[in-house]
């Protein structure tokens, strides 16, 4: 399994970047979720993560894109199909 994530500056003054989570090496379900947390540990205030999270992509390393369904206020579908084909997700925060 490899899970590389990057973090690239895109706007430092507005506090604005680009995170990328490149999945490769792993067979995974069919539909797999991505979920961000609501708190830390060590807090007990609820902290809505996912309020930040701005255009949210996946895609093949062909450049092909996969469709992305947000199903709660903190998770996501990427619907495609079971198996080891790799993706990244990219989203700005």
């Amino acid at each position: 399994m490899m899970l590389r994530y990057g973090i690239h500056p895109e706007d430092p003054v507005r506090h604005r970047l680009r995170v990328t989570l490149e999945v490769s090496g792993v067979p995974l379900p069919r539909d797999p979720e991505l979920v961000l947390p609501v708190w830390t540990p060590g807090s007990y205030l609820v902290r809505e993560f996912s309020r930040n999270l701005r255009d949210l992509r996946v895609v093949t390393p062909s450049g092909t894109p996969l469709p992305v369904r947000k199903v709660a206020k903190n998770r996501w579908r990427i619907e495609r199909e079971a198996g080891e084909s790799p993706f990244t997700v990219s989203y700005h925060v």
